[in-house]
């Protein structure tokens, strides 16, 4: 039975006040972080350094400082990156592929105009030509994965 003036549960007031002491902790988490943690951060962007682009069509890509960070979990898995002509990708994909290779990872960087399979976008599956691709990304399987 409800009691007349009670308006909030013993859970409900247990509740409001473990989630007032997370919100107040996170807060707290956020002013103890050292200012030197920003610096840090910034020296380590301006280590990167920016790449000309190889082609016109294509953004320039920023590179790892030295020494670059390493994906050692992705070295043995196979990586195929596709890229149609007319996707919005098209202009950075490159970069993804300059990045593993900085980061050790062996992979395949495959532009399907490249390839001979013109016009796509970015939803291949889709494309009337989707058979076309999807051999050709077969064949890559077939020759790349065990």
């Amino acid at each position: 039975m409800k009691q007349p003036g009670k308006v909030f549960s013993r859970r409900g007031v247990l509740a409001v006040g473990l989630a007032l002491l997370a919100s107040i902790a996170t807060v707290v988490a956020q002013r103890t972080v050292p200012r030197t943690t920003a610096k840090a951060a910034a020296a380590q962007r301006t280590a990167a350094t920016r790449e000309f682009s190889d082609r016109p069509d294509v953004v320039p890509c920023w590179t790892q400082a030295d020494p670059p960070r390493a994906l050692p979990r992705l070295r043995r898995i196979p990586i195929l990156i596709a890229t149609a002509e007319a996707s919005y990708h098209a202009a950075y994909d490159h970069c993804t592929s300059k990045y593993l290779t900085q980061a050790g990872v062996t992979h395949t960087f495959l532009r399907l105009e490249d390839a001979g399979i013109q016009g796509n976008g970015h939803m291949m599956m889709l494309e009337k030509n989707s058979v076309q691709i999807a051999a050709r990304l077969q064949k890559w399987i077939a020759e790349h994965v065990k």
